[in-house]
């Protein structure tokens, strides 16, 4: 069973077991607003995944619990657009913090605007692993410009492991150890600004394998 949690035309606030649910909603909400005001000048509510013009699906801050569904988080297609699909075991999984929920749909939004920071590094058609930690950077900026503290999505990260992480290599994604020793090559003051940032973002992609097979 799925259900469509929360959007900003039509929120929605459960009561009891679906606490998790609302701060989840609230916080994808926040993080895609922060990603609109810098990767996209603010000048819409929305943005495209996976593309820098016309083309691309556009992404909603819309949460989808799939209560059946596993300890993640993935893009989702809606009836006129992507959102975000978390599996109700991630919410309530009793290990997982908040802040593993929000890195967790924080890396999804990072994907899908992984080609609009691609192109501000100069580093276009990337992909395999390099897109993967691209999500990753991408989401503690996003977090970061939410109000979530350096320290705090850190000690997130460091205890990913089997938890938003894989402990090994699992297609794309790098082990556990390796995303934490990326996300740590980003400088606290690159997080200021956009220019920083990328900066800090085209260094350490260039060390990411292109393929680790």
């Amino acid at each position: 069973m799925k259900k469509i949690l929360s959007s900003p035309e039509s929120p929605i606030f459960l009561k009891g077991r679906g606490m998790e649910e609302d701060k989840a909603a609230n916080a994808l909400i926040g993080l895609h607003r922060q990603i609109v005001k810098y990767f996209y000048s603010g000048k819409s509510r929305d943005f495209k995944a996976y593309s820098d013009d016309s083309d691309g699906t556009i992404v909603k801050p819309v949460l989808i619990v799939a209560e059946q569904g596993g300890s993640n988080a993935a893009l989702t297609f809606l009836d006129d657009g992507m959102g975000v699909e978390i599996g109700y075991p991630l919410l309530t999984r009793e290990e997982a913090s908040d802040m593993h929920v929000k890195f967790a749909m924080a890396h999804e939004l990072g994907h899908a605007f992984s080609l609009r920071l691609a192109n501000l590094i100069n580093m276009p058609g990337l992909s395999g692993p390099r897109m993967e930690v691209i999500a990753d950077l991408g989401a503690v900026f996003a977090l970061i410009k939410s109000g979530e503290q350096w320290g705090d999505i850190m000690s997130a990260v460091r205890s990913g492991e089997r938890i938003i992480f894989d402990s090994r290599w699992n297609g794309d994604h790098p082990p556990a150890a390796d995303r934490v020793e990326y996300i740590k090559g980003l400088e606290s003051k690159s997080l200021s600004n956009v220019e920083s940032f990328t900066e800090q973002v085209q260094r350490i992609i260039r060390k990411v394998p292109i393929n680790p097979f």
